[in-house]
């Protein structure tokens, strides 16, 4: 591969990672005029079979203009929680939710609409909320009220703030298994119950600001970016690039080394999603890896399935709408799943969480896609490392588990991966980012410890760039454009 030294010298940024976040910011930089090299063997043409969930920051794929390549929003999906003998849906509507909450409690039935509003006004910047602070006011929550509900998350624990707010089990449960999902937190941890105003009840709610789900999943979403960078002049995209290691230079990142020897320079460098091979690029180098640049479900496993059946009373209409199906969540469930987390042994008692979504490439008949993620699952264990016989026998449980639960899944492994699951202290620690990057002050109308944007910067010239509990995907890849000078906001179509 030829690349000349005065186009390699010319460019702002190299973007290495087809992921969503590394294309936000190659497409955004590029937007505002930033020459900018995006690197990855996958980065174009990559085929995306399974249309996994996705919520989209709407203010990232706004800056793109992504509706005018192809970008839809779809509705948020319900939240399915499934006991041992009944179920429970928590819609985006709060009166629907109410109306099944009836069933169960007249109490939290009352209780649940001022609960979402409160936490949804503590987790929305700057206050967006449908209705402001005069629908809270309605709800009797004035603004001496929200203060003390900001204060009491702050130093609360999760288990104990649900305890207080409802007394079914099965909402109790489902709330904290959703607010956890992607996190190795325990809901006894003082403080944890900031994370029920974070991206999962957001999701919920359906909010038309902040963050929305797409239709069509990420597989959507890569292809209106891959539209949307064919648009820019000033982005190219290498596809056979593959990176061999980091130029350092300075205590400073300058650039990448290729693997056939051909040098790439640039003042900036950014990284997607940490992964073995970025994970190679960055251990020569003198920093720790944040944790939470992987906050991901411990286990996760894929199963092919034929047509998805009814799930204790849910129907199959809303088992394949993209909502997360939780079976038999439960507080104490979750602390003991928790405990055996801490004492590094395998999970006996399963805390899942399911997604149906139906699969692409040239079936002969429909087919879909269940993933369950499993909570609180370790890396290490007393019996050893993740391994082959480990991971089956987690596998073929986790399997048991779904079926005995959903009897007729009829479920067909594809493949079961693990993840080093994200330690409490980057969701719960007071101070700002080291990043600097997206926090506000703190005030009632926003929790600055959970509003992390998914950026770090390690050291000069480098940025890494992650998931984010309380934003969207494409919140830290424009994050850290506009942090390198996308300060002008392209024109853009807001219909979606």
């Amino acid at each position: 591969m030829a690349v000349s030294a005065r186009a390699a010298d010319k460019l702002d940024a190299i973007c290495i990672g087809a992921t969503p976040e590394p294309l936000f910011a190659a497409a955004s930089l590029a937007a505002a005029g930033k020459h900018v090299r995006v690197l990855d063997l996958r980065a174009t043409g990559r085929p995306v079979a399974e249309a996994e969930p996705c919520l989209v920051d709407v203010e990232a794929a706004g800056w793109l203009n992504l509706v005018a390549h192809g970008l839809r929003y779809g509705a948020a999906a319900p939240l399915i929680a499934v006991s041992q003998d009944r179920s429970l849906l928590l819609w985006p509507e709060a009166d629907a939710t109410v109306a099944g909450l009836s069933a169960l409690s007249e109490r939290d039935a009352a209780a649940y609409p001022a609960f979402v509003s409160c936490m949804t006004r503590l987790a929305a910047p700057g206050g967006a909320v449908p209705g402001g602070l005069s629908n809270l006011l309605g709800l009797g929550l004035t603004r001496d009220a929200m203060m003390a509900s900001a204060l009491h998350a702050r130093s609360t624990s999760l288990s104990r703030f649900l305890e207080e707010a409802f007394e079914s089990p099965l909402l109790r449960g489902a709330l904290a298994q959703h607010a956890l999902e992607g996190t190795a937190v325990s809901p006894t941890v003082p403080g944890s119950a900031r994370l029920l105003a974070r991206q999962g009840l957001m999701s919920l709610i359906g909010l038309p600001v902040g963050k929305r789900q797409v239709a069509g999943g990420t597989a959507a979403l890569l292809a209106a970016l891959n539209s949307a960078m064919k648009s820019q002049g000033s982005l190219e995209v290498l596809p056979e690039a593959q990176v061999r290691q980091l130029v350092v230079e300075r205590d400073a990142v300058q650039g990448v080394v290729l693997a056939d020897g051909t040098v790439l320079r640039a003042p900036q460098v950014i990284l997607g999603r940490l992964g073995d091979a970025t994970l190679e690029l960055l251990q020569p180098l003198p920093f720790d890896v944040p944790q939470a640049m992987r906050p991901d479900p411990a286990a996760r496993i894929h199963y092919a399935v034929g047509m998805p059946p009814a799930i204790r009373g849910v129907g199959a209409a809303q088992v394949t709408s993209g909502a997360s199906i939780l079976l038999n969540p439960s507080l104490e469930r979750l602390v003991r799943s928790h405990g055996a987390f801490a004492a590094r042994q395998l999970l006996q008692d399963f805390c899942l969480s399911l997604r149906v979504t139906p699969m692409g490439g040239g079936h002969e008949r429909m087919m879909w896609l269940v993933v369950a993620d499993v909570l609180h699952v370790p890396r290490e264990s007393d019996e050893g490392p993740w391994s082959g016989p480990r991971r089956e026998r987690l596998v073929s449980a986790v399997t048991r588990t779904i079926e005995a639960w959903a009897p007729g899944f009829e479920l067909s492994l594809k493949g079961a991966e693990l993840a080093s699951p994200a330690e409490p202290r980057p969701f719960l620690e007071l101070q700002r980012p080291s990043s600097g990057l997206g926090s506000s002050e703190d005030d009632i109308q926003t929790l600055p410890d959970i509003a992390h944007d998914g950026v770090w910067r390690p050291c000069k010239g480098l940025w890494l760039a992650g998931a984010s509990l309380s934003a969207g995907t494409g919140r830290a890849g424009l994050s850290i454009a506009q942090a390198l000078g996308a300060s002008v906001r392209p024109r853009v179509n807001a219909d979606a």
